[in-house]
């Protein structure tokens, strides 16, 4: 079994022969080059002139590699890119708020041999899905073996937008995700929530709590 190319110069030890040849062609050790993609018949000749025949079989190694590289959504702009976590095989995208994720085409890239989703083989820049829920890519390596990467397109919330790196929603100047729910997004106002007064969880004091341009106002 070799995982290399199967074309080289071969290299043998024929024990007092006189002559070897393969496919009609005289053989020298180390020298001599084949085509190794389909068996080859090696022909010994004895000094004697008697002759043996010997079947050299060449096995490749079947690639075992089966990793999503890389993951975009090259239909929306700007561009979305994915975050992708190889231990965890989880693909990460935020789109904006209001964005259409039903009908997206996915630019991938991969080390296996092919790619899938329920069962349909996947075209990179080509295949339409429905992102609206998380979808398994099922990557299927040259060997046979498997796996599953689960990849979720989230839209941010209000007042947000996507990152620098598409896996993350930024707030707008003076509004924060202060419930760590990206569905809703960056619900505060810091410049007018009393219980979230410049920042999250900073409460104005006061019967009657009064926050402005993010500070407390007392004695109002």
């Amino acid at each position: 079994t070799s995982p290399h190319a199967m074309n080289g110069a071969n290299i043998f030890r024929a024990a007092r022969c006189r002559l070897v040849t393969a496919n009609g062609i005289t053989q020298t050790s180390g020298v001599t080059e084949n085509d190794f993609t389909r068996p080859i018949i090696y022909t010994v000749k004895a000094e004697d002139g008697s002759t043996a025949s010997y079947t050299v079989t060449v096995n490749m190694s079947l690639n075992t590699a089966k990793e999503l590289t890389a993951f975009t959504l090259p239909s929306l702009t700007p561009l979305i890119g994915g975050l992708i976590d190889q231990t965890a095989k989880t693909v990460l995208l935020t789109v904006p708020n209001g964005t259409v994720v039903s009908g997206l085409v996915a630019a991938f890239g991969t080390t296996g041999a092919s790619v899938s989703v329920n069962g349909v083989k996947q075209v990179s820049g080509v295949s339409v899905n429905n992102f609206s829920s998380p979808l398994t890519y099922l990557v299927t390596a040259a060997d046979g073996s498997t796996a599953s990467y689960i990849v979720a397109v989230l839209a941010c919330g209000a007042n947000s937008t996507p990152g620098s790196n598409s896996n993350a929603c930024i707030c707008s100047v003076n509004f924060a995700n202060c419930d760590g729910n990206l569905g809703t997004g960056c619900e505060i106002d810091l410049n007018s929530n009393p219980s979230n007064c410049g920042a999250c969880k900073a409460t104005c004091g006061g019967s009657t709590p009064i926050c402005s341009g993010g500070k407390c106002i007392i004695g109002i």
